[in-house]
C-alpha cells in the first residue's frame, strides 16, 4: 500500500508519523526543521489514505505500509518522530531502520492494561452508532485546556469526520492488539527519547517516569496529549536539540 507523503526542507531524511484520528497536517506548526528534509505521511485509514480494512487489525499493517512507501521513494530516515499512535508505529519500524533515532511524542512502549483494552472495545461499539458524537467528545479531551484551542480542535474534528468508521474501528483494535516493547526499549536507550505532557491522561507522566527511568524523558508542565498543538515551539526546540546530536556523532 502506497501512503500519501509530503516533504519540506533540505538535508538528511527524517520521518513524522501522526497520531490516531489525525493526519500529516498536524505537524505544520513544527515544520520545517532547519537542516533536515522532513517527510510527513498519512497512515492507513487516515488523511488521504485508503480506508483501513482488515479482518485482523494489527499495527504491523501500518509499519509495512510505511516501509513500502519509504522504499518506493528511496527514503532512509535518520530519525522517526511519532505522535501517540505514530509512536507505536515507530517502535514497529525500529528493526527496519535500526540506526534511526526514535522520538515518542505523547506515546508509550507498553501494552494496554485490561481496563484500557475494555475502553478500546467500547470505542469500537460507539463508533458503530455515533461516530460524530465520539469525535466531539474525545478530541477536546486530549487537550489539557481545550478552551484555549478551539480552531485546532475544530480542524481535527472536521478532518476526522472524513474518515471511514471502519478505519477508526480497525485502528482502535490494532492499538489494542499491539505488542509490548518494554524489553526492546531498554536496549534502545541511546536512540530513543520521549516528550511528555504533565497532564496527559492517555499516557500519565508518573507512569512514564516509572517505566522509562533509564531513558531521556522531557515532561512539559500544563500540557496534555496534544503537544504538537499545545506547545509546538517547545517541541520544535526539543527535536532540533536532539537531532543536532545525530549530526555531531
Amino acid at each position: 500500500m502506497q501512503l500519501p507523503l509530503s516533504s519540506s526542507g533540505t538535508g538528511e531524511d527524517i520521518l513524522f508519523i501522526h497520531g490516531f484520528l489525525e493526519d500529516q497536517s498536524m505537524w505544520q506548526e513544527i515544520l520545517p526543521l532547519e537542516g533536515w528534509c522532513s517527510h510527513c505521511i498519512d497512515l492507513p485509514g487516515h488523511g488521504l489514505s485508503s480506508p483501513y480494512e482488515s479482518k485482523e487489525p494489527q499495527l504491523e499493517d501500518f509499519a509495512s505500509a510505511v516501509r513500502e512507501t519509504l522504499a518506493e521513494q528511496n527514503i532512509q530516515p535518520k530519525a522517526i518522530i511519532g505522535h501517540s499512535l505514530g509512536g507505536y508505529v515507530a517502535l514497529y519500524l525500529n528493526k527496519v531502520y535500526p540506526d534511526a533515532k526514535l522520538f515518542l511524542i505523547n506515546s508509550n512502549f507498553w501494552t494496554d492494561s485490561k481496563q484500557k483494552k475494555k475502553e478500546r472495545d467500547r470505542v469500537v461499539e460507539i463508533i458503530k452508532i455515533a461516530k460524530d458524537h465520539f469525535l466531539r467528545e474525545a478530541i477536546p479531551g486530549l487537550f489539557y485546556r481545550p478552551e484555549n484551542y478551539p480552531e485546532q480542535i475544530d480542524k481535527i474534528i472536521s478532518n476526522a469526520r472524513l474518515l471511514h468508521p471502519q478505519s477508526i474501528m480497525n485502528t482502535t483494535l490494532a492499538m489494542r492488539n499491539r505488542i509490548d516493547f518494554s524489553d526492546e526499549v531498554q536496549e534502545l536507550k541511546n536512540r530513543l527519547v520521549i516528550f511528555q505532557g504533565s497532564e496527559d491522561r492517555s499516557t500519565p507522566a508518573e507512569l512514564m517516569m516509572q517505566k522509562a527511568s533509564e531513558l531521556v524523558v522531557k515532561v512539559v508542565p500544563d500540557v496534555g496529549h496534544m503537544s504538537p498543538f499545545e506547545c509546538p515551539q517547545l517541541l520544535k526546540k526539543f527535536l532540533q536539540d536532539h537531532l543536532s546530536l545525530i549530526k555531531h556523532r
